[in-house]
């Protein structure tokens, strides 16, 4: 920014007004910034194309020390950073369970007519799964199909019938 405007203003004042002394700017002009490149970033790049991108830093230093090479893991993330490397990592999902139940043909006695009911004869589930602090949660909700608004709820951290039944329980029937 300094030598940008050196033809227009004076060195002195330009290095006044953001408090940098004179011989700093004129040290760094004779010295500029030279790009250091680490000794082992060829190593971490070369570790981590033979794991298909899949390393993150611990194996990649694993991999490192069986070949003879020390480094940090400090060292490794940093060399991986400025290099714009990440490895790559399979989410953890929730399946659904198959079962035969599920794959049972049912009568459909309603016909998708769900007005003209009296509140909460007529419900609809519907249970649903989140991550949270890295396990699953489930929440079953249950709605009424005469206002279409949710009846009962429950939640928990296992997939079965005690937190339907949980959601039963909060409809609260004389």
């Amino acid at each position: 920014m300094i030598r940008a405007n050196a033809a227009r203003y004076p060195i002195s004042a330009q290095c006044r007004i953001p408090g940098v002394p004179r011989s700093t700017y004129y040290w760094m002009t004779g010295h500029p910034e030279a790009e250091r490149v680490d000794p082992i970033a060829g190593d971490v790049r070369a570790v981590r194309h033979a794991g298909r991108g899949r390393y993150g830093v611990r194996k990649i230093k694993a991999a490192l020390e069986r070949r003879g090479v020390t480094a940090s893991r400090r060292r490794i993330g940093n060399i991986m950073r400025e290099q714009g490397m990440t490895s790559a990592y399979a989410r953890k999902r929730s399946e659904p369970h198959r079962t035969r139940v599920n794959e049972a043909r049912l009568a459909n006695i309603l016909d998708r007519e769900f007005d003209g009911y009296e509140p909460r004869t007529h419900l609809a589930s519907d249970l649903t799964y989140v991550r949270v602090g890295g396990k699953w949660a489930y929440a079953c909700l249950l709605i009424g199909l005469a206002n279409r608004g949710i009846t009962g709820h429950s939640a928990g951290r296992a997939r079965d019938a005690s937190l339907v039944l949980g959601a039963f329980a909060t409809l609260g029937f004389p």
